[in-house]
């Protein structure tokens, strides 16, 4: 999923990337992390890109620990018991 904010000041604005995991369980209707503080990562400046993903680092940390997990407790294959998603930001920052 990406989500933009394009204004005039923030179309030539320099930008800088903050990356992160969010992570979550049963099946993704539980967060086990804090949402991303878009103010906190962009320090006080504002977004101009995020990009929600499940890249591939995720994926096989995904199998590994369902896979465990379905190990430990026979049966739990049906809910993904750790799902981690990639978070990336783009933060302008502006010249003032």
């Amino acid at each position: 999923m990406h989500f933009t904010q394009l204004t005039p000041e923030l179309e030539n604005a320099k930008t800088r990337t903050h990356s992160q995991w969010h992570d979550t369980t049963l099946n993704g209707m539980v967060e086990i992390s804090y949402p991303v503080n878009l103010y906190e990562n962009c320090q006080g400046q504002p977004w101009k890109k995020v990009t929600v993903e499940f890249g591939f680092k995720a994926g096989l940390t995904t199998l590994a620990v369902n896979t465990l997990m379905d190990v430990v407790i026979p049966g739990s294959s049906l809910v993904n018991m750790y799902a981690p998603w990639d978070v990336e930001a783009q933060c302008a920052y502006l010249d003032n």
